[in-house]
């Protein structure tokens, strides 16, 4: 009878006692939970903390070279595997709690899943791993030609930034959780999922550091028994004098329960100096090599239907249902192809005959195939959708610019039209036919309404998305731009301000600021910069404001500190440039207006507005044939400037 119950070699002799590692261990960890809840207690209280102290934050390194506390962690808990071996998943990770709760939960109801010990899905860590810390280091390496790190992030008052929200991480929690345990055993996450014990199990190897056995074992099979790592212990020293799998997570259960005190954890020799003397493993209880070909399909299926579906699937989620769904696969199969096919006691089929347990496990898997596809044919709405829009990322951000700044305009081409309109009828369909309305489309959808002119479909959306808590900055920053676009800045100003409130950040504050001051606030202004300086360091476009400020203040000297500051930070910030230039001939300083104007053209040769300025200060300099000619070049990059034409023809009536 084929049976998904991998069952022990042998069944272990004697009564098992209990473990008195198991209970220092739960002590242990819910010591960690502590800590994580005193982590976030900070952050809520005070707005502001460590960044999360997270493995997956090190992508963030990888990504932009950005070094932050989960960096250093991961980085240091890496070198203390190496050395002590693989300790930490076992003893201080929050998802291997999770799996030993679901564990101990099942247990009370009468259900101790075997582990399925498939060889194929134990590389999907290692390709996570790649997948998201290593490829991304090496295309931006490709990109900046550099891996070093950029700069240093270790507080941040976005703590909740890179996680999913509750209902997602619900999810993650009971999928990783309960359901990758029942399916595919205790630890099941971690042997076939778990990216970060993809490094540790690495490291692990080459530390001299592991369980090893005395002389006075007798084999009883006690510690394979307890082992919730899915180890086979007694087999490991009976072979190698020690446990060299990577999957051992030093819960130490196997030392504490060992009758005759012939397990202990400590220094010796390293795994690679003894694994010639050890025989092959056994294949017994393992999936035949066709069975392991199913199980990757269904693995890759199910990532491929889930990952990022309604834009709420995360990578890890993804990761536990795409190896859920390789179980499953791996029924189907065996129903198929198999006469006997039993599951967690349950016998599906018996001499080729389908039970009532399997046709109950037909409509599942029927279930399971329908929402899959359903799933992926979302993904393939959204994937459109999404590449439409983020080709529509220029016109978004030149109709923002054009809403905030009047002096601005934005002409949307034909082609961006059409884009604009087929993106919108992708986000209708996954909105009409979804299970779920999504995380990513209602934002998007609320920009390209407002890109479309649609001012008042852009503001229903984005005051929905806003109050699901889906991307609630975004939101808070277009509901500001549709408030500028009809003129109304105290609105601008009050929904930019909640924009500060839900992302604080250099450009919040400088999009804060701007609307302060066309609101005509510009004491506030004035505040918001400069507390920008103060929380975020000194920039270049900080300065620049603060110099506009000070001009629309009437104090000449203080914007000319503005933009001086502004490009002793940034010399060709060309702004300061022209701003400076034309403080510079208020003050009657035109010597000095014309070497800026001078130094800005030489950045942006065809800027008709500098140029012009340029000729009119040439002007008050006696020099009108160098006036003329920058007139001529003006009249050169657009023919019809008609003021420049005018201007050309007085130069030209004058006195020779």
């Amino acid at each position: 009878m084929a049976s998904l119950d991998i069952l022990q070699p042998s069944p272990p002799k004697g009564k098992i006692r209990p473990s008195k590692s198991s209970s220092r261990r739960a002590l242990v960890l819910l010591f960690v939970h502590l800590l994580i809840a005193a982590h976030i207690t900070h952050w809520w209280v005070t707005g502001r903390s460590v960044t999360p102290v997270e493995p997956s934050e090190a992508m963030a390194y990888a990504r932009a070279g950005i070094v932050n506390a989960g960096l250093i962690f991961f980085a240091v808990t890496g070198l203390l595997t190496a050395v002590f071996g693989r300790f930490f998943c076992g003893w201080a990770c929050h998802v291997v709690a999770l799996q030993d709760i679901s564990s101990a939960l099942l247990a009370r109801v009468g259900v101790k899943p075997k582990p399925l010990r498939s060889r194929l899905l134990r590389v999907v860590p290692a390709i996570a791993f790649i997948y998201i810390f290593l490829l991304p280091a090496v295309l931006r390496w490709w990109r900046d030609g550099s891996l070093g790190p950029k700069h240093m992030e270790l507080t941040t008052d976005q703590f909740w930034q890179t996680f999913p929200g509750w209902f997602v991480g619900g999810l993650t929690f009971f999928i990783c959780g309960f359901v990758v345990i029942y399916l595919l055993g205790a630890k099941g996450f971690c042997t076939y999922a778990c990216p970060y014990g993809a490094l540790f199990g690495v490291a692990d190897k080459i530390s001299p550091f592991r369980i090893r056995v005395s002389p006075s074992c007798e084999g009883c099979g006690h510690c394979t028994a307890v082992c919730t790592s899915n180890v086979r212990v007694h087999e490991e020293v009976r072979d190698y004098g020690m446990v060299v799998d990577s999957g051992c997570m030093k819960c130490m259960d196997c030392v504490s329960v060992c009758p005759n005190d012939a397990l202990s954890y400590g220094f010796g020799k390293l795994p690679f100096q003894v694994r010639k003397e050890a025989p092959a493993p056994s294949s017994k209880g393992r999936p035949t090599w066709s069975e392991e070909i199913v199980l990757g399909i269904g693995f890759v299926l199910g990532y491929v239907s889930f990952r990022g579906v309604y834009g709420a699937v995360p990578f890890l989620l993804a990761l536990g249902l795409a190896v859920s769904v390789a179980y499953c696969a791996l029924v189907a199969w065996r129903l198929v192809r198999v006469d006997h096919v039993s599951v967690r006691r349950h016998r599906l089929k018996i001499k080729g005959a389908l039970q009532p347990a399997g046709k109950v496990a037909v409509v599942l898997l029927g279930a399971l195939v329908v929402l899959m596809a359903h799933s992926a044919w979302m993904r393939w709405e959204m994937f459109r959708a999404d590449r439409l829009y983020h080709a529509l990322s220029g016109p978004i951000a030149a109709a923002t610019e054009a809403a905030e700044d009047p002096d601005l305009q934005s002409i949307l081409e034909p082609a961006a039209k059409e884009k604009l309109e087929e993106a919108l009828r992708h986000y209708e369909r996954l909105s009409r036919y979804g299970l779920f309305e999504g995380i990513g489309p209602l934002p998007r959808r609320a920009w390209l309404e407002f890109l479309r002119q649609n001012d008042a479909r852009a503001q229903n959306l984005a005051v929905i998305a806003r109050e699901r808590n889906q991307r609630p900055w975004e939101m808070s920053r277009l509901l500001g731009a549709i408030a500028a676009r009809r003129g109304d800045w105290q609105g601008a100003q009050k929904e930019l301000a909640q924009a500060y409130e839900n992302r604080a950040g250099r450009e919040a504050a400088t999009r804060l600021g701007t609307a302060q001051a066309r609101a005509g606030d510009l004491s506030a202004a004035g505040q918001t910069f400069r507390g920008a300086e103060e929380r975020f360091g000194p920039s270049a476009e900080t300065r620049y404001h603060l110099g506009l400020v000070a001009a629309m203040q009437g104090d000449p000297e203080g914007a000319r500190k503005g933009f001086s500051d502004a490009l002793a930070l940034q010399p060709d910030y060309v702004p300061a440039l022209e701003n400076l230039a034309g403080i510079e001939a208020s003050l009657g300083r035109f010597e000095a207006a014309r070497a800026l104007f001078e130094k800005a053209l030489a950045i942006h040769p065809d800027d008709i507005e500098t140029r012009f300025l340029m000729a009119r200060v040439l002007l008050v300099l006696e020099r009108p044939n160098d006036a003329a000619a920058e007139l001529e070049r003006i009249l050169e990059l657009d023919p019809e400037a008609e003021v420049a034409r005018r201007l050309l023809s007085e130069i030209r009536a004058l006195p020779r």
